[in-house]
Order: C-alpha cells, then structure tokens, then sequence
C-alpha cells in the first residue's frame, strides 16, 4: 500500500489527465465510475453480466461509453441499449438505440450516442441508459454530464440543506434537484472524506463522487458547501495528520477551484466524526484551511461542525487559534425547539467577537426527527440528545426555525435532512417514495415569504410571544408570529387591511378585535407597514424624580407586600406616540398591576408607576428579577429594562447549600469517556412530608447533592461552577408515596421548552425510578415497572405552578398520570424549590424498609436560553436519560 503522501502526490500529478487515450489504460483519463454513479455501491446487473459507464475523469462534458462486463459469464449475451439525454426542466432533447454484444467470459464497451454527439458544452443534462436482454430483463444506469456553470458562495443565504446524494443514483438525485429549488434552497451541503484513501483509484473515486454530485448541484443554481470528515484509522495512526490533511485539502479546493466552500469534519468533538479535544481540532482544521487555500484562495473556509452548537468547546477551538484561518463556525445546534437552537447560534456568536473574530455562523446540521406516536429513533435520539416530534410539530418547528435564523442574522441553516429514501432517521422533508410532508410545504412557504427579505428586528428567543418583522425587496413588509404555548392572545392588535397566512400559506381568519391568537405555528402577516421592531427613538425604564447616586433599579419588599416600579418613558422622536407597559419577564406568584396607556409627545417624559405585589411565601434573602418595555402605537417596542428586587429576611436553606459530595468518584474532565461516577445508592428516611414548597420540616442531613455535572460525552464541555447550577435532593417514603424535596442554585432560569418530548431545554429536575430491585435486570427502555418524571418549576409564562411530564422517551406511554403527582414550587431569580409526592403505585413499587429501588436524579441547566450543562447524582452510561438499566439504587431505609 502507498503511503498518503506517494498517493496524494500521485494525484496531483493526474488532477488534469487527458480526454484522448487508448481504450481504458489503467492510468488514463478513463475512468470507471459505477460507484459514484449507483449509491453506496450498487451495481446494475443482468444475469452474470455487469454494467459500467466510462467517463473521462478530466471533463465532464465528455459523454460516457458504457462497459458490459461478462468476464464470469459462461455464454454470449446481446443487449438493447435506449440512452437519453434529460435537460434541468425535464425535457429528454437526446434518444438513441443501440445493441451491444458481449462474449462468454469477457467485456466489450459501447458509445450510447456514437455518430450524432460526444460532448454537452453550455449545459448540463442527465445521461440514462435503459439496458433489456432477450429475454425482457431490464436495467438502468445513469449519470450526470455537461459544462460546470459555478455558483459562487455569494449566492448563499440562511436556506441550506443536506443531502445525501452519495446514496443514491443519477436518475434519483435529478429528480430531487428541482424539488429542492422549488422550497428555495440556495445551498447544499455535500459529503466528501477521507475514507476512500487506501489507492489511489478510491481516492479519485471520492473525487469523481464530489464533481458529477456538484456539477448536478450548479445546474439548478446551488452552491456547494462540501463535508470533509471521517477520518479512517489509517488517518489517525498516521504520524502526518497535519501533512495529509494540508494536501488532500489543497488537492480537493484545486480539483473543485471556484465551485465550493469546504468545512472539516463532523461532530468531532462528541465521538460521532471522531472525538477530539479543541486543541487537537484547532490544529487539523487550521491544517485543512492552510490546505484550502493554497487549492483556492477563494473558497470558504468553515469549522468542523461542533455538537450541540457547545460553546465551551467553541471557546476553547478559538482560544486554541482555530479562527485565524477560518470564514465560518460550524455547529450542529440540535435542540428542543428552535428558539433554543437559535439561542445557541447567538451566543456562538458571542464567544466569537470575545475572540476578536468576525466569522460568520453556518449550522450545518440542525433539524427536528419525527417520532410519531412516541416511538424513538434509537439511531436519531442517541445523536442528538433529542427525543422526536410529531409531523405537525416539525412543520411548525421547521418554519420558526429559518424565521428566527433570519432575523437574527445567521448567514446560513443546513436543515438535516432532505430525502428519506436509504436514511435511518427521520428528519427528512421528502418521503422515499418522493411524495411531500408538510414540512417540505413550510419551509417553500417560509423561502417564499421571506426569500431576499431583510429582518428590521425582533423578539429575543426566550420570549412567549414572538415577532419577527421583514423588509422583502419590493419594499412590502411581513410579520412572522408565533408563541411558546398554545392559545396566547397576541400582544398587538392588526389593522383592517392586514391579512394573515400559517405556515402552509393558508388564509387565517382573524377575530373581529383583530388581536390574533397565537400557538406554535407561524403566522405570516401582510398588508401592514411595519417599522422597525425597536423603537430606538423612546426610552423607557427607571429615571424618574429620584437621585440616580443610588440605583434606581433595585428594590426591596417584605413578603406579602407591594413596592412601586418606575414605568418612566421619555419620546425622543419627532411625533407623538402611544405607550403601553409591557410585562417580558415575571415571576409566579407575583402581581404586577399596570398603568394604562399614555400619550407621549415629542421631546417629553411620561413617569408612571408599577405595582408589584409580592406573595406571601416569598423566599426571604433572595432576588427577584422582572423585565418591563414599553409597547409603542401597537407594533413597536422600546429596548428592555430590568429591576431586582430583594426579599427582606435571612435566606432559611443555607443549611442545606453547605452540604458537601462524599467521598464517591467524580466525573473527570480528562477523560469525558469515563462513566460510573457519583453516589451509586441513595437512601430514603421513613416519614411523609407537606408538599407546601417550603423545605423547614427538612433537616439538611437528608440532602443528597447532585454533583455531576457535565454535558453528555461531549469533549471540552466545561464544568458548571457552583453558583452557575448546583443542586440537592432528598428523600422520604410511607406505604404509599416516595416524597422528593429539591433545592437549586441556578445564575439563569429558563423556561423555554415544554414542546419536546423531555423538555430538555427548559431548566429541570428529573426523577427516573424502576421498581425492580437487581440493576442487572432493569429494562433497556421504560417499562409499567419504571417512571420518569421531568419537572419544572414554572411554565414558559412564568406565571404556572410546577409543571410535570411523565415521559416515554421511546418506552411505555403514559397518557393523563400527571395529575396523581402533588406537586408545589417557589421560584427566585437564582433558584427554586420545588417538592413532589409520587405515588408508589405508578410504577409497581412496593414499598418496606430495606427496599432497593432503582433511581437517578438529574437535571438540565440552560443558559441564555439553551442546555449547557446536565447535572446527576449517578453517571452510569451515556444513555442515563431514557434507560433504566443506568439507574442507580434508592434504598428505603428507618
């Protein structure tokens, strides 16, 4: 076997082979392509006879011959070959029948459209050839041919899309082109790796594979973006990683020289591209960049895709140098809904410009998998720490997705995925058969409405109503609308010549006091003249009569009482507007009483005051936060402001804060791989208790902390900090119920997603129990035997008592049981207690002393929107989130 560096120096040397050889020399320009030319391999066959097509390697617009090769066939075998030509519109311009004979145990080769054309100059077209023996059999081969026409990077925009089109043959992709022109896709993400290294015939076949899968792409206007990942273990043993990866980038931006942009390699950092640690990727990808440019100083240059879009790896990839040689940040944002998605994208961003970078943001896989009726995609729900949606919630989630990616200003989204024909997962958009989800339907509409549009601004993603306002090029405005819950009335009320669509295009009727009710799908609004989002002109928040020497946005208020909040806006523009308060963010159990609306004319401040009433049960010693805005003639919003308010008193839990980790292992930030780490057994004390959200009948001794705390098997995750998130737990039990009691320490609640099925970007606390007794014989999946709670303690609004979801995760469905689980909380800016009564029976529990459950407690912890980190008391594998066979012990004790 060569070396890679004799392979890749080979190739360069063949990169322009000539057109005109003698009939098929191993090294000549003639190459054999049934790989690239049938997915994953698939060879057509009549009989013992196999069928080829010849292509010239160095120019496609050279017509291909077809090979028949019979060398195991005991007989002869005559052949009726019907070879077409198809334009991009589908039109068949070209048709021609020949025979083709073949003798016992050899081959023979034949030109499809000998004596009328041998080249396709201007355009490009896709070649069939319908092959019939004697006795009726029929075959198909196909292949894609023509002139390149190059789509530059600046063709580009936020609608991407993969696709797979290594997996299937000419005559497929031909057909998915046009179906993804018509959703409005503008650029395509394509496969390519180092797998095919071994010679250097596998590695001109990646080659080949790259050019007729983007010579097919450019002739219905798409720009490439090629993957270049998977690395073989002939890679990874190598002792010229950083040598080979420099030249087969160079080799692969020369061959493709203005007609793609490349970023290098997938998910790298959680174990599904390879698993390495940023420092390491820094290095490979400045390598491959260095590489890339030297091939084609004008190509794009973008990361390797980083899993769960992990901005503490990212962090560490740029602190390392990775954004020296980079145009773009790849990162695979998968998620509970797309606000979280997004959210994560937004703060990429954020640690980019920490760097002093101004690279763009491109998600190249990102998406929503169906699993209807609750049944898990083992293979999905294991990359991407997802549960799946129903067909209708991934329409809904595939629009608001590409909206907020808009509006917010990244350059591109690769939804995952586009076709489902050969695809284990269930992201895709188009039916094998080729028929058309809803889905595909949302996102033509949503490409439709908003293709070419310019975004003048929005709601931020953790909000519970959000619009989205757009200037397309004619000048007309849209609005894009839609809430984090089902049946909210809408903040602002439509004029009489708006019109309104869902996500479909489908005409919505709107009430007659025009105030639309949102749920999960996108509402499309026209027929308005939307300004700007951000009334950048009026200022509302605290400066009223008061000295500013002491700050005029904190508060404090005994529990039970009322403190008065400055509602102050000031009109700094040129006309009179109309102000109402606006209430963006609050917590349960407050009453917040507002003024009416005012008039405020130019150039003069209105000061207004804010009644907030605390609640009874107010935690003492700890904030409150609120957020307020101004609403401005209806559709405007001036920036946010936020006040903190103080409970007076001496916070009661501190106790129980100051328990400490016993002397169990602890999960190592050296080795992410390593598992069976924390407290394996936890013990509940006899004894019921009050589930009245106050934890003084408690004694600290019965808290447990939940104490690891990682994210996932991710590489480079970070480690929350105490004050970041840092949780505890305890236990009782009697004849009939287990009693939980949980206190967090939290820097940032969010309450985002109660959309998927576990919730899993929303802050939450998770119980999974089983009652059987021997780990050893816990079930893969949930059982009647098992339960898996996931609580919160407040709703999106903020204004809901806990909420409960007891999940299936690809196990049992539980439908109606929530209700048997009493449940209380209290919520603080910086934390949240929150007790349950779960009731034995639910899950085959028979409750004694001495009793060994199965348990675990988890907990995820989002910030700024999105999951950062996850927290347990016991790390047994990394499927501790749906499988009860990675349950530890609960022991019921005296």
């Amino acid at each position: 076997m060569v070396s890679h560096r004799q392979l890749l120096g080979a190739l360069f040397a063949a990169a322009a082979l000539s057109a005109a050889a003698a009939p098929m020399p191993e090294n000549s320009g003639m190459v054999c392509d049934s790989m690239i030319v049938n997915g994953w391999g698939v060879k057509p066959v009549l009989g013992d006879t196999q069928f080829i097509l010849e292509r010239d390697a160095g120019d496609f617009t050279i017509l291909p011959n077809l090979i028949a090769d019979n060398s195991r066939g005991k007989s002869a075998a005559e052949y009726t070959i019907d070879a077409t030509l198809t334009d991009i519109n589908g039109r068949v311009f070209a048709r021609q029948e020949s025979k083709l004979a073949v003798p016992a145990g050899g081959r023979s080769k034949a030109d499809p459209f000998e004596g009328t054309r041998q080249r396709l100059n201007n355009q490009v077209a896709l070649f069939t050839a319908e092959i019939a023996d004697a006795a009726g059999r029929t075959t198909r081969i196909s292949g894609i041919f023509g002139e390149a026409a190059p789509v530059g990077p600046e063709k580009a925009d936020v609608f991407g899309m993969n696709v797979h089109f290594g997996r299937y043959d000419a005559d497929q992709r031909w057909k998915l082109y046009p179906l993804l022109k018509k959703a409005g896709v503008s650029t395509v993400r394509t496969d390519s790796s180092f797998r095919n290294f071994k010679t250097r015939e596998e590695a001109r076949e990646t080659l080949l594979r790259l050019k007729e899968a983007i010579l097919g792409q450019e002739a219905f206007g798409f720009e490439s973006m090629v993957l270049v990942g998977y690395f073989p273990p002939g890679f990874h043993r190598s002792a010229e990683k950083l040598v080979t990866a420099r030249e087969w980038m160079e080799l692969l931006a020369r061959e493709l020289k203005g007609r793609a942009s490349f970023h290098y390699g997938n998910e790298t950092n959680s174990g599904w591209g390879a698993f390495g640690a940023a420092a390491d990727m820094a290095q490979l990808n400045n390598a491959m960049a260095i590489g890339t440019e030297a091939g084609d100083p004008g190509a794009r240059r973008g990361s390797f895709g980083i899993a769960e879009g992990d901005i503490a790896y990212l962090d560490r990839f740029l602190g390392a140098g990775a954004g020296d040689r980079l145009d773009a940040i790849c990162l695979h944002p998968y998620g509970g809904t797309p606000e979280a998605s997004v959210a994560k994208l937004l703060a990429a961003r954020g640690v980019i410009r920490k760097h002093g970078g101004n690279q763009q943001i491109w998600a190249t896989e990102v998406g929503f998998h169906t699993d209807e009726a609750g049944k898990r995609n083992e293979l999905t729900g294991n990359l991407t720490g997802v549960s799946g949606f129903t067909m209708l919630h991934q329409r809904q989630l595939l629009a608001r997705l590409f909206v907020l990616a808009l509006s917010h200003g990244i350059e591109r989204i690769y939804w995952y995925d586009f076709y489902g024909l050969k695809d284990p997962e269930t992201f895709y958009l188009v039916n094998p058969d080729l028929t058309l989800r809803d889905s595909y339907h949302a996102l033509a509409e949503c490409a439709r409405q908003l293709k070419g549009a310019r975004p003048l601004g929005g709601t931020a993603p953790h909000e519970l109503i959000q619009r989205h306002y757009f200037r397309r090029a004619d000048g007309t405005t849209v609005m894009a609308a839609w809430a984090l819950a089902g049946g909210v009335r809408a903040d602002f009320r439509l004029p009489a010549n708006a019109e309104a669509t869902d996500d479909l295009g489908r005409p919505v009727a709107l009430p007659p006091d025009r105030v639309p009710v949102l749920g999960d799908g996108v509402l499309y609004v026209t027929g308005l003249k939307l300004p700007e989002f951000t009334a950048r002109k009026v200022i509302a928040g605290t400066l009223d009569e008061r000295n500013f020497n002491r700050p005029m946005s904190r508060f404090t208020v005994r529990p039970g009482g009322t403190v008065q909040i400055p509602w102050s806006v000031w009109n700094g523009s040129a006309a009179p507007v109309e102000a109402a308060p606006a209430v963006l963010r609050r917590l349960p159990g407050w009453k917040i009483g507002l003024p009416g609306n005012i008039a405020v004319e130019p150039g003069k401040q209105h000061n207004g005051k804010i009644l907030l009433t605390a609640p009874t049960d107010a935690v003492p010693g700890v904030e409150y936060e609120f957020t307020f805005a101004a609403n401005i003639d209806g559709l405007q919003r001036t920036l946010p402001y936020t006040v903190r308010v103080a409970a007076e008193g001496e916070f009661p839990y501190r106790a129980i804060q100051q328990t400490a980790s016993g002397s169990c292992p602890m999960w190592n930030p050296m080795d992410e791989s390593k598992a069976g780490t924390g407290n394996p057994e936890l013990t509940a004390r006899r004894g019921s208790a009050k589930i009245d959200g106050d934890l003084a009948e408690w004694k600290p001794e019965e808290f447990f902390p939940i104490d690891q705390k990682f994210q996932w098997i991710l590489r480079d995750s970070g480690i929350p900090s105490a004050e970041d998130w840092s949780g505890w737990i305890a236990f009782r039990w009697d004849e009939k119920k287990l009693y939980a009691a949980v206190l967090v320490r939290d820097d940032e609640l969010f309450f985002g997603d109660f959309l998927s099925r576990d919730w899993r970007d929303s802050d939450n606390m998770r119980l999974f129990l089983s009652s059987v007794a021997d780990p050893a014989k816990r079930a893969k999946t949930i059982t009647g035997d098992d339960l898996l709670l996931i609580m919160t303690p407040t709703g999106v609004a903020r204004t809901e008592g806990p909420m409960l979801n007891i999940a299936s995760l690809g196990g049992l469905v539980r439908s109606g049981m929530e209700s048997q689980v009493e449940m209380k909380s209290r919520v603080w800016k910086n934390g949240y207690v929150l007790e349950a009564a779960i009731p034995f029976s639910l899950f085959n529990a028979k409750p004694a002393e001495g009793t060994v459950l199965g348990l675990n407690v988890m907990a995820d912890d989002c910030d700024g929107n999105f999951r950062q980190h996850v927290g347990m008391t016991y790390y047994k594998s990394p499927n501790y989130w749906n499988s009860p066979a990675a349950l530890g012990n609960l022991k019921l004790g005296k």
